[in-house]
């Protein structure tokens, strides 16, 4: 069902780019549609949005992937290994978001 309105979002912004030029994203978008204020306003909200999605993907994957291994491959793992999942996931989604996705395109032109 997420992959369903993940898709359907990108679906939505990729149509919504195709009127609205410029690099602002949903600010933009909104900027456009509803006025600077309400483009602000937006553009915050997705701002602590990604803020709050990076911190539950990140306790998501350190919660989960110790109980998965722990009661579908009977490897018992100890208690701290929730602490450098947590930490490396973290450091995954702030390496992508600092640097970008310029370098995946370039390998695919």
């Amino acid at each position: 069902m997420a992959f369903v309105l993940v898709l359907l979002n990108a679906i939505v912004i990729n149509r919504i780019s195709e009127h609205v030029a410029g690099a602002g994203g949903y600010y933009e978008y909104t900027k456009q549609g509803f006025g600077v204020s309400m483009g602000s306003f937006v553009g915050w909200v997705y701002i602590i949005y990604q803020v709050f999605a990076l911190a539950f993907i990140g306790l998501s994957n350190a919660i989960f992937v110790p109980a998965l291994l722990s009661s579908v491959f009977n490897i018992n793992v100890p208690g701290w290994l929730w602490i450098p999942l947590l930490v490396a996931t973290e450091a995954f989604g702030f390496a992508i978001s600092y640097l970008g996705v310029k370098g995946c395109s370039t390998v695919s032109e």
